[in-house]
């Protein structure tokens, strides 16, 4: 009798662990002959599908529908990307970002979408993200991209690096005041605390309520023992550098 409820129970278990292995592969399986064979579908077929409601600004749907047809059709590059992109520009930022950056190339009709995407992981703190994506992708003479470089570089500790790219979106005509908060970060961490100042300084005299920069400065006027210029800091006292 014991051993028949064990038997029982092997055949039940066996049974369930079947059902959750085979459950995807039979939804996988649905789709493809849905797509393949009822609405005989190839490749391109499925691409006009998804171009259609992506051109249509139905972004959602567009995400939705390139998801089953990547089930049916894995191996499609267009397909892939306009998922991406569907899910970007349906308010999933972050969701597309980490889509589309393995998929993009150097090329000239990427550029802009390169720079929202580096926006958006910068931004959500992907740094390690943002290098590997603009190292594929040159951030050429381009400053935003540059910028967006070199302070992913500090964050993921590569400081010399860092500062070539800084200094190129600085040399392009960025008047971010965060270009200058990442500069002083950089000198300062190379030694260089006079020009760390003058870095953080002038990200302040660009915005007042910049509150990284203002705390990096304030630390080290402390740490050098300038407690008057840190208290002028402290109350927002910026005075022009002599």
């Amino acid at each position: 009798m014991k051993l028949r409820r064990n038997i029982i129970l092997l055949v039940i278990i066996a049974s369930v662990l079947a059902a959750v292995y085979m459950r995807p592969q039979a939804k996988n399986a649905g789709y493809r002959f849905y797509f393949q064979k009822i609405c005989k579908l190839d490749s391109s077929g499925a691409e006009k599908r998804v171009e259609k409601l992506y051109e249509t600004q139905k972004h959602r749907e567009a995400a939705n529908l390139a998801e089953k047809l990547l089930i049916a059709f894995p191996g499609n590059a267009r397909l892939k990307k306009l998922r991406g992109l569907s899910l970007y520009f349906s308010g999933a930022h972050l969701e597309g970002a980490k889509y589309l950056f393995p998929l993009l190339e150097n090329r000239e009709e990427d550029v802009q979408l390169v720079q929202n995407i580096a926006a958006t992981l910068f931004e959500e703190r992907y740094f390690p993200d943002v290098v590997t994506l603009l190292t594929k992708v040159s951030p050429g003479k381009d400053p935003a991209l540059n910028f967006y470089l070199g302070a992913s570089l500090i964050e993921t500790g590569n400081i010399r690096s860092a500062l070539a790219h800084l200094e190129k979106s600085e040399a392009r005509g960025s008047n971010n005041s965060d270009v200058y908060y990442y500069l002083g970060r950089a000198h300062e961490k190379l030694g260089d605390e006079r020009t760390a100042v003058i870095q953080y300084r002038q990200a302040l005299s660009i915005n007042r309520f910049h509150r990284d920069a203002k705390k990096a400065l304030i630390a080290l006027y402390i740490k050098q023992g300038n407690f008057t210029e840190a208290e002028r800091i402290l109350r927002g006292r910026l005075q022009p550098i002599e």
